[in-house]
């Protein structure tokens, strides 16, 4: 299981919280998957990712849109691939094509955890940079 924890924050209320309800998530699809619930219990929590990591993107997005991140085509890049990825597992999972896995609740942590201590620690940075410019 993931946990939430404050290597994981950036110090940007909004984006920690996400990123909090979208840990707690990956951890339900750990539980539903070990716990052998049917798959379209599996579906609803798949489906619960993708909804919040989609709503998650687009707030992250506005957010260094509006602090000019010089990342952005990249990070978006970054977003759109894993929202690309995550609905072809989510069909494949619904055809019966792809297991419900530790596999996938692996993929997704790692995923997490990658992007937020990588590429999101770089918008926190220049977040706290353009903060002390105009302070």
């Amino acid at each position: 299981m993931a946990s939430w924890s404050a290597e994981l924050k950036l110090g940007i209320a909004p984006l920690d919280s996400d990123h909090a309800h979208i840990v707690h998530l990956v951890n339900e699809l750990d539980e539903t998957i070990v716990n052998h619930r049917p798959r379209d219990q599996v579906l609803l929590v798949l489906n619960d990712i993708l909804t919040a990591s989609s709503e998650h993107f687009c707030r992250e997005e506005q957010f260094m849109r509006r602090i000019r991140f010089a990342g952005l085509v990249q990070h978006k890049f970054d977003h759109d691939a894993l929202l690309r990825e995550l609905r072809l597992v989510i069909r494949a999972v619904s055809a019966g094509q792809r297991p419900a896995d530790r596999a996938l609740v692996d993929w997704l942590h790692n995923w997490f955890v990658d992007h937020v201590n990588n590429a999101d620690q770089q918008i926190a940075v220049a977040c706290r940079e353009q903060e002390r410019l105009t302070a």
